[in-house]
Order: structure tokens, then sequence, then C-alpha cells
């Protein structure tokens, strides 16, 4: 069916009448008016005003589609990311990035810049593009575009708090921590990502993300239990966490926050 759009009616005493509907396939008729007949309305002027700007708008909507679509093709899917702003001195698999010589791109899945080791692309190594992806920028109203870091701040202090990572408004991973300023304590509480898009650096990025919210230089920090699989275990073996996991050390305004008297 064809969209409508409502337009006033205007009476041959010039009063208005009542609201009726016209497809807008129709609205072509009414744009340009005819050889000897009269010039168009300004109703008519209207009308292609607003079939105009649908047009346009129908055009972007179709064109930022194909370039995502060419994009997650080009990555095979979500490239990997790094929590760095600029190329780093070696790729993940250690190559020298001066020697190795590195380019940069741009992911249109995740609206940000990308580094691609040449050495490993020429010897087929996978990935070899990774997306760079600034831990420090956390928004609480996110856009719905691209990748983004969503913080929810906690009810009280000390309480439970949330670093989400959305891709196009879909929440693939999150962290959960309690930090409290005054106490100068900080617990990661739960570190989780859909286990379909595992190994994409998406846990390691939201770990950075969490330790800038409180750095520790000026934070203890320690962790709950992680969960005991060879990929937990494979994570945590890897990425520098300045605290104890598995040995969570609370302040009493984290108890009270979480409902408990503060000796229990």
């Amino acid at each position: 069916m064809c969209p409508v759009t409502n337009v006033q009616a205007t009476g041959a005493d010039g009063q208005h009448g009542a609201i009726r509907t016209r497809p807008v396939a129709e609205l072509s008729e009414v744009c340009v008016a005819p050889v000897g007949r009269q010039a168009p309305t300004a109703e008519s002027r209207l009308l292609c005003r607003y079939r105009e700007q649908s047009r346009r708008i129908i055009e972007h909507v179709i064109d930022e589609c194909l370039r995502r679509t060419l994009a997650l093709r080009e990555d095979g899917g979500l490239a990997p990311v790094m929590p760095l702003t600029e190329a780093p001195e070696r790729c993940p698999r250690g190559h020298n990035s001066k020697i190795a010589r590195v380019l940069i791109g741009y992911s249109h899945i995740y609206y940000t810049r990308t580094v691609t080791c040449r050495v490993c692309l020429e010897l087929g190594h996978e990935p070899a593009t990774w997306a760079l992806v600034d831990p420090a920028t956390q928004v609480t109203k996110p856009a719905g575009r691209g990748l983004e870091l969503v913080l929810t701040p906690p009810s009280a202090r000390g309480g439970v708090g949330r670093i989400a990572l959305h891709v196009d408004r879909n929440c693939l991973a999150d962290a959960d921590l309690m930090i409290c300023g005054p106490c100068r304590i900080a617990v990661l509480e739960q570190l989780r990502v859909d286990e379909e898009v595992r190994r994409r650096g998406y846990g390691r990025l939201l770990l950075a993300a969490a330790l800038l919210r409180a750095p520790d230089e000026r934070y203890r920090w320690s962790a709950t239990e992680a969960a005991d699989t060879t990929e937990a275990r494979a994570f945590w073996s890897r990425v520098p966490f300045p605290g104890q996991l598995g040995e969570p050390t609370y302040c009493t305004d984290m108890r009270i926050a979480a409902g408990l008297t503060p000796d229990h």
C-alpha cells in the first residue's frame, strides 16, 4: 500500500474543510501544473517538499545499510577491538608496527578507527585488523549507533553500577562494579560477554573502562570468583588485573547499599 499524508482541504470560499488523506504516489500529480492550467498551489508545493525530503531520507537509509553490509562482509563480522586511541607499538601477535607497517582504516560497524597489521594480513593470519576504542569514552545517554560504552551509575554510594558494551543498541557485554570513593575500594562483581561474540576483546575493553573509573594507584581492587571454565581461566591469566580474584573486599558503604548490616 502507498503511504498516506494528511493535507488540509480548502473550499472555494477559502475556508478550511475537513482533513483528508492522500497517497504519496499521487503527489507527483500536484507538484507540477500542466501547460494551460493554474500554477501549483501552496498545498501542492508543500507536498512536493515533503516528497523530496522523504526521498532523501530513504536514500540515506539505503546508503547506510549498504555501507554497513559491505563493512560486515569485509570484516567477516564484528572485528576485534583494542582499548586504545592510537596504533600500538606492536600488534597483538607481537609484530613491531614500524617494521611490519600498519594500515589505518575506519569501521562502519563500530564508527571508530581501525589498524591493520600488514604482516598479519600478508601471512593470512586472522584477524589482521583491530578496532581502536577509547575506554574513557563512556556515555549515559547512548546515541544508538556503532560501539558505545554505556554507563549506569549506582543508585547509592558503594552500590552496583554497570558499564555495558553496545553495538547499535544491542548489549553484547557488560561489567558490574562497586566503587566507594571515601573508602578507596573497588570490587568487580561480574564480567560477562555473550558467548557468540567472545574472543573479540570486549572483556578486556570493559575491564579497562572499569579501571579508569577507579585507578589502581588510588583504589584497592578485588573481584568475585570467576567461572571455572577454560575461557575464563585463559582470559584472567592474560589481562593485567591489579587486585585479588575470588576474594572480594567490601566496605561498610557497599554492604549497606546491598541491604546488609555493616558487620555481615
